[in-house]
């Protein structure tokens, strides 16, 4: 990368909070859950999901070279609406997450 910064760095500093806040206001304007039920399904605070909701955390910009990833975020959110463990939530998101690492396109399917 350009800046210096590790694939991971980068993926914690933007990528990670840009997916959060998509989820969160996917879950939020699709399925009509609150910021408090909406911050449980996504392991957050409800303060978290505020600050998603009002663009303070996360830049849909950094997302802009991953044209699959709304895909993934609604299959994502369905998914935690649904119910789904710690486990799998995690797996989930890293799945997503690794499909923002240099050179990989899709997330890693079991």
């Amino acid at each position: 990368m350009t800046d210096g910064k590790q694939p991971c760095e980068r993926i914690v500093a933007e990528i990670l909070p840009t997916l959060r806040a998509k989820l969160a206001l996917t879950i939020l304007r699709e399925y009509g859950l609150s910021q408090v039920k909406t911050a449980e399904l996504l392991g957050v605070t409800q303060a978290a999901v505020s600050q998603y909701t009002t663009g303070r955390r996360g830049d849909e910009k950094v997302l802009k070279d991953y044209p699959n990833i709304d895909d993934e975020i609604a299959e994502m959110a369905a998914k935690l609406v649904e119910g789904v463990g710690n486990d799998e939530r995690e797996r989930m998101l890293c799945g997503i997450c690794r499909m923002c690492q240099p050179g990989v396109r899709s997330p890693s399917r079991p």
